[in-house]
């Protein structure tokens, strides 16, 4: 019993004095009317791509967050923008009233017109297959960068998605 008293107080002591310190630094802040929503990261070169709701927009660092740009050219100005993700090749897709991509890091945005309807809550693209929850109908599933959809809500007793999560082995 003596022992572990010990072992609590020193354990104790070692987890004081680690959540005391900080270990997050704020770096420029993209805009003091917006929140950034989604933080994504380009693991081919490292670029940073947040994305803000309520019109405010995409932006993009290439300096680890010391300085970010806009890069929302092409994509309505007033539209809700909700998630980005970065394809193994480099695509970037984000949802926003519509689904939009940029084979170019975000310098040019193009509609993806046969993108499945509703509002769009998630988006991941892993191995090149993309993966869109829908808020009213469901996940759709695109293996051809987003050219045709096919609706995979067999077996599921529900069709409102908020969240996905991947673990690539």
């Amino acid at each position: 019993m003596k022992y572990f008293y010990s072992l609590s107080i020193i354990l104790w002591m070692v987890s004081s004095t680690m959540f005391s310190q900080s270990f997050w630094q704020r770096v420029n802040s993209i805009s003091a009317a917006n929140w950034v929503q989604s933080l994504s990261v380009d693991s081919t070169n490292g670029n940073l791509y947040a994305v803000t709701p309520n019109g405010g927009g995409i932006f993009k660092s290439t300096n680890n967050g010391d300085s970010w740009m806009m890069i929302s050219n092409g994509v309505h100005a007033n539209a809700s923008i909700g998630i980005l993700a970065i394809a193994s090749n480099g695509t970037l897709y984000v949802t926003l009233d519509k689904l939009y991509h940029s084979t170019d890091g975000g310098s040019s945005w193009s509609e993806l017109s046969n993108s499945p309807g509703g509002e769009k809550t998630v988006l991941v693209a892993s191995n090149g297959t993309l993966y869109v929850g829908t808020a009213q109908a469901g996940i759709h599933r695109s293996t051809d960068a987003g050219t045709s959809w096919t609706q995979i809500n067999t077996g599921l007793p529900f069709t409102e998605f908020a969240g996905f999560t991947f673990i690539e082995e």
